[in-house]
């Protein structure tokens, strides 16, 4: 811990706790070693990993003390760091407050943990700009700190570092400077040049220099600090899972925003510039990719894909019943799956890291993109988009070809670009022409006509989104034209990190031929008994799975689809057996887990969605032991409506689990359903979701949507591709848009069911029985109460024999004779008063368009498809 090296020092935490817990040891060295685990965890960016441990490190600390403490003032000051880190002040604030208490009403307490905890006060204070309460307790600090350690003491260099951000932050930046300068000489002396903690504070100094108007010397401090980050980013990852090393990443991304934000200013050369973002952007994505590709053959791959599958399933399908045991059960044994999963990632990283020393590790640079772009047949442009922190989230934009000098463009706030993709995505799907022009104009505006003065003749444009552009097609952008859009004047590929373009660009344009295998999905019974998988593991007495409600519907489209699709392949490209379709209960999990790895061509039509789902809904933050950023993208396939508990073939394909596959003989994937090119976005990492782990599976290009798919317009538009892709022999991307064009130009909407759920999918919550399913269990135990009382009554007036009595008997009979022609009309009226929508709390997207409701080329039916990866 001390060197700086926190991944490498948690797993050996872990070890250490989980024999004390097999011992049964929960005292104060246990409470130590698990603040200890909880700080690596928390120095990586994990914190909803720490967070559970700190608390338990309080339990106990509060439980083995009488009063209150210096044990339980330590396990408060480590949750507030913890909030200091998640930039929770207030909170952080609190329990600095409470530990500080503690620490002065407490005898003999070593003057070093209150020097400490005031220390840290003073920083939450400080970011609460609550200047004046802050700077005593910073004085106090550094003196208590000098009184009790010896000279060039860490601890020092932190009081002096905290006070200098006081400074700083009051904009008295000569003061912040010159005891910067002190806390860097403390931290190089006592740390060594390559701890995180110096990378940090070279950074801060570079800001205070940038801030004296220096740019120049403010930039090469962050330069050598982004230097340090990264090779502790490259080190690190041979012992973290692909989530920790996100995580870790992106705490470390305020080091890159400064390097934005000073180069701009410096008069930086360009190609200097992106040279940091370039090995920076996407470089998680691109080492996971590399590791598939060298261990896919490995024992260990095969025990992940199996684990991975296992945690999936049972992470979307929880059990409703209200029996606390079945609840618990799966509780641990997902706890279980998840160690299991993150062990095997681990282990498998070591191994790559191993095989990866064995080779001479190259970093792709500027120059061998531009010599990549330089190569192409047609003039080729990459527009490389990076979101960054100044005063607000800002884009920058690096136009790069390989005849003329790299361009950078700044293209203004993040936030009016967010609000401006609301805009145009929520009147596309309200038929709004109007308004879905005008928003689609502003946003030509902010993003494209900064950009096209750099475009000049470029026939192809390679975009390699970041942030919130990721959720818009290009190509439905105005054109230059009246009436017109982009598509028609330009060809706009997506590609996932400019990382990766040299690779792609290695290899030569692979055209169709004769053998090439076709597998097809579609016509799905979502209906279909439940499948068995070999690695199931029942639970007795589990229960109902919380599954979809209510169940997704077959789509008659998909048939038409797969069928042309099909019918083309074995004309113009494939023998008699290079075509497999998988249809009705035969289209499952397992079946394509088996069979996509052979294919070169893979097309599957379905349902598919996208959950943004917040923790305060349910689901729990991405985190050590809780990998989650891959299942909220899924496609869904036969027996999805009826899951066997606790089977791995629940009809959910998530994306966690296509990244497991290997596809590298994958030509192409089209995902011919809603939202499978939508996903959790992570700065710098562009969308976390289905197409990422096509991509990181080694499909060489993969074709996805953007939000809810019409299900004629889809089934023409991929007819359409395919021929030109298999019959005219055009490039991928060319085929994609002449097909657009085609469905732009002559498509006449009708309304048809759309590709979309229709339905608020609800798998992720944490197990309880969801809102809906207990009114209706409520209405129908109400129901068949009054049934009985009905026919008690009956029986009672008859026995009186009067003529009323019969007359009301009859009418009683009457309304319980009718009661299966008035349920329908009765459910439908408890639907509108409770709409599924309004009640589970397991979804919240940003806005998905539906068919608008007037004719015309609206760019709903044409536009939802991007193309990513190879182009040609």
């Amino acid at each position: 811990m001390e060197m700086g090296d926190y991944a490498a020092a948690g797993p050996l935490f872990q070890r250490a706790l989980k024999i004390w817990d097999a011992i049964g040891r929960d005292d104060r060295d246990t409470a130590g070693l698990l603040n200890n685990l909880a700080l690596s965890y928390t120095s990586q960016g994990n914190y909803e990993a720490a967070e559970s441990l700190l608390q338990r490190a309080l339990k106990i600390n509060e439980a083995t003390e009488e009063t209150a403490g210096p044990n339980t003032a330590a396990a408060l000051n480590n949750i507030a760091l913890l909030y200091l880190g998640k930039e929770d002040w207030a909170t952080a604030a609190e329990y600095f407050e409470r530990a500080l208490r503690i620490y002065d009403e407490s005898p003999g307490v070593d003057i070093k943990h209150t020097a400490v905890c005031l220390t840290n006060l003073a920083r939450a204070y400080t970011r609460q700009r609550k200047y004046t309460a802050a700077e005593p307790l910073l004085q106090r600090s550094l003196k208590m700190h000098e009184t009790a350690l010896e000279p060039g003491h860490p601890n020092i260099g932190h009081a002096v570092s905290a006070l200098a951000q006081f400074y700083f932050m009051k904009q008295d930046y000569d003061q912040a400077r010159s005891l910067r300068e002190r806390a860097l000489g403390i931290f190089e002396a006592s740390l060594g040049n390559e701890h995180p903690i110096t990378a940090t504070e070279l950074c801060n100094q570079g800001s205070t220099y940038f801030r004296l108007g220096k740019p120049d010397e403010a930039l090469n401090l962050v330069g050598s600090s982004l230097a340090i980050h990264f090779a502790i980013l490259e080190r690190t990852a041979s012992v973290q899972t692909e989530q920790q090393q996100i995580l870790m990443a992106r705490k470390a991304s305020e080091c890159l925003d400064w390097w934005l934000i000073i180069s701009a200013d410096a008069n930086s050369p360009v190609p200097q510039t992106w040279r940091h973002v370039v090995a920076w952007k996407g470089q998680t994505a691109t080492r996971q990719l590399q590791l598939r590709q060298a261990l896919r053959d490995d024992p260990q791959y095969a025990q992940l894909r199996q684990a991975t599958q296992a945690w999936s399933s049972l992470t979307l399908n929880p059990p409703l019943s209200t029996v606390q045991k079945n609840r618990d059960d799966w509780q641990r044994r997902r706890t279980e799956l998840a160690k299991e999963v993150g062990g095997l990632e681990q282990d498998l990283s070591r191994k790559y890291a191993e095989f990866r020393n064995n080779l001479e590790r190259q970093h792709v640079s500027p120059e061998d993109i531009q010599a990549a772009l330089r190569k192409q047949k047609n003039p080729t442009v990459l527009i490389d988009l990076l979101e960054y922190r100044g005063s607000e989230p800002r884009i920058a934009a690096f136009v790069v070809r390989g005849d003329r000098e790299i361009v950078r463009v700044e293209l203004g706030s993040a936030k009016r670009v967010s609000d401006l993709v609301d805009r145009w995505r929520e009147s596309l799907s309200i038929g709004r022409g109007r308004e879905s022009r005008q928003a689609a104009q502003e946003l030509r505006q902010t993003l494209w006509e900064p950009l096209s003065l750099h475009l000049a003749d470029a026939a192809i444009v390679l975009i390699s989104p970041d942030g919130q552009v990721c959720r818009f097609p290009w190509g439905a952008l105005p054109g230059t034209k009246p009436e017109s859009y982009l598509l028609e004047e330009r060809a706009i590929a997506m590609i996932p990190t400019p990382q990766l373009l040299p690779a792609i660009l290695a290899d030569r344009p692979r055209v169709p031929h004769k053998g090439d295998l076709a597998l097809l999905v579609g016509d799905v019974d979502f209906d279909a008994p439940p499948a068995v998988a070999k690695n199931d593991q029942e639970s007795q007495g589990n229960g109902q799975l919380s599954g979809l409600d209510p169940p997704v519907k077959k789509l008659d489209g998909t048939r038409r689809e797969i069928m042309e699709i099909a019918a083309l392949h074995k004309k113009l490209v494939g023998k008699a057996d290079s075509t497999s379709m998988l249809t009705g209960a035969q289209a499952t999990e397992m079946a394509l887990n088996e069979l996509a790895p052979a294919a070169t061509y893979l097309h599957v039509a379905t349902h598919g969605y996208f959950q943004a789902t917040s923790p305060r809904q349910g689901m729990e933050q991405p985190s050590q032991d809780n990998p989650q950023f891959h299942v909220r993208s899924a496609l869904l396939l036969a027996g999805v409506n009826k899951p066997r508990p606790w089977s791995v073939a629940d009809g959910n394909w998530t994306a966690q689990e296509v990244g497991t596959l290997d596809l590298s003989k994958a030509e192409l994937v089209v995902l011919s359903a809603c939202d499978t090119g939508v996903g959790t976005v992570v700065g710098g990492e562009g969308v976390l979701g289905l197409q990422r782990s096509f991509h990181g599976a080694g499909a060489r290009t993969c074709i996805a949507s953007l939000w809810k798919v019409d299900d004629n317009a889809t089934q023409e538009l991929m007819t359409e591709f395919y021929r030109n892709l298999w019959e005219k022999k055009l490039p991928k991307l060319e085929a994609l848009r002449q097909a657009q064009l085609k469905m732009l130009h002559e498509y006449d909407p009708k309304h048809a069911p759309n590709r979309g759920t229709e339905v608020e999918l609800a798998p992720l919550h944490s197990g309880r029985p969801d809102s809906n399913t207990a009114v209706r269990n409520l209405i129908a135990a109400s129901g068949l109460s009054l049934v009985v009382f009905a026919l008690w009554l009956i029986v009672r007036i008859i026995k009186r024999g009067e003529r009323w009595a019969k007359r009301t008997a009859a009418a009683l009979a009457l309304a319980l004779a009718m009661s299966p022609f008035t349920a329908a009309p009765a459910t439908r009226l408890f639907e509108r008063v409770f709409p599924p929508a309004a009640l589970p709390v397991a979804f919240d997207s940003k806005p998905s368009a539906d068919s608008p409701q007037e004719p015309g080329p609206s760019p709903y039916y044409w536009a939802a498809f991007v193309l990513s990866g190879d182009w040609r």
